[in-house]
């Protein structure tokens, strides 16, 4: 399973910083399945974004933290996830 597929089934249920992703993949201990750190999520969801498949939601200004962007799945993002679902289970199944 994809970094990119994981931030795209997130966006899917609700809008979230990139953040948030980290959290949810330490909280649910998915991290076993990939190497956590600032650098790769953000890389991913700039990925995203140039790919049409998720976009600016909300920016968030505080005086006393950085400013947040929000993020939110696409149509096209949607299709990807059916796209990379149906890659997995071919995969999977039909390489026996």
């Amino acid at each position: 399973m994809s970094l990119k597929l994981v931030i795209l089934g997130v966006l899917d249920y609700q809008n979230v910083h990139p953040y948030d992703v980290k959290r949810f993949l330490k909280h649910y201990d998915w991290d076993y399945l990939f190497q956590i750190n600032d650098a790769k999520i953000y890389y991913a969801f700039d990925s995203l974004l140039k790919n049409d498949c998720i976009s600016v939601a909300e920016i968030v200004e505080n005086e006393k933290a950085p400013t947040k962007t929000v993020y939110a799945i696409t149509e096209k993002g949607r299709a990807q996830i059916e796209k990379e679902l149906y890659k997995l289970f071919k995969k999977r199944y039909f390489s026996l």
